[in-house]
């Protein structure tokens, strides 16, 4: 008997991302204006098993619930379940970051992901950022450097805004341009990858100082 072979981390990073895609779209589909839809409409299905429920969506399982729950704790769940991704896809590129960004001593990486989660809650959040600041900002200085990284949880996706110059309008410039600014990938980790490398080149281009 031929027995399948392991699926690598890649492949179940992969099938993670389409769950999650899923989860945002069962989300929407109960909530704002939609949260009186039935679930039908909002293409929900429900599959029992004694006192659990798995909740699908386009074919993806995208919760599971014990007992009998409400509308309200099936958002909740979705919510939940989307939050521990988001950790789960930060952690791994925060980590890819930190080792791969090449700052001066006078720059630093800050993130922070459970700042960023909250926005989940409230809006239905679909992205988390990271960022390299000058420990010491000052709005004056020309030659500063500054820069975010926006990411998508449920996505390998991302925006680079990085400029250098004063902080005022039209007294910077962006030194990632060209398209490099949107990269993509086929997972947060190859993302994240992507992501310091361009930055790195750009700002090795531009100059720190």
């Amino acid at each position: 008997m031929n027995v399948p072979a392991p699926i690598t981390e890649k492949e179940a990073d992969m099938i993670g991302l389409a769950s999650m895609q899923a989860t945002y779209a069962a989300l929407e589909a109960i909530c704002g204006d939609h949260f009186h839809d039935s679930y039908e409409k909002a293409r929900i299905v429900f599959n029992k098993d004694g006192r659990f429920t798995t909740v699908m969506r386009d074919g993806q399982c995208v919760a599971h619930m014990a007992g009998r729950f409400s509308k309200q704790e099936l958002r909740d769940a979705l919510k939940g379940n989307i939050k521990d991704h988001g950790r789960y896809v930060a952690g791994k590129i925060k980590s890819i970051l930190e080792q791969k960004l090449a700052l001066p001593d006078t720059y630093l990486f800050r993130m922070d992901i459970e700042d960023d989660l909250r926005w989940v809650d409230s809006i239905r959040s679909r992205q988390f950022s990271a960022w390299v600041v000058p420990k010491v900002p000052d709005n004056d200085d020309p030659k500063q450097v500054r820069a975010e990284f926006r990411f998508w949880i449920a996505e390998a996706r991302a925006i680079i805004f990085a400029d250098k110059g004063k902080a005022w309008a039209w007294q910077h410039k962006a030194i990632v341009t060209d398209g490099l600014q949107h990269p993509k990938a086929d997972t947060h980790e190859e993302l994240a990858h992507l992501v310091a490398d361009t930055f790195n080149k750009a700002v090795e281009h531009a100059g720190w100082d």
